[in-house]
């Protein structure tokens, strides 16, 4: 979990969408996707750290030699009612990516966006 928040599991989707309480996040939403988590945290406050899930794996792209795990974070903003995806406002969460990770280095590969 990135940070302290509420949390919506969308098991279908393979989607997570948290709604901070911390205050610097409050007027966003933060969407992780590509992950299997777990249903027991769905509607439920979660604390920044705590394992919601395990991320997914990827299809294999050329020039790999095997699927890689990985999660696809995005964050957009909030909004009163609920919406269809595309039809939010989203930001660049590299911002805040830097601030959450420790010693954040992106590798990209097949198109993809990875931070470790």
């Amino acid at each position: 979990m990135p940070v302290n928040g509420r949390l919506y599991v969308y098991s279908r989707d393979k989607k997570v969408v948290v709604k901070p309480n911390d205050p610097e996040f409050l007027p966003f939403e933060i969407v992780v996707e590509n992950i299997d988590a777990d249903e027991q945290w769905n509607g439920k406050t979660v604390n920044a750290g705590e394992r919601i899930g395990v991320a997914g794996t990827n299809k294999v792209c050329r020039g790999q030699s095997r699927a890689e795990n990985s999660i696809h974070v995005s964050v957009r903003k909030a909004q009163k009612d609920p919406r269809l995806d595309y039809d939010y406002d989203y930001i660049d969460p590299s911002s805040f990516l830097y601030r959450l990770v420790l010693n954040p280095m992106s590798k990209q590969e097949c198109n993809d966006h990875e931070f470790w």
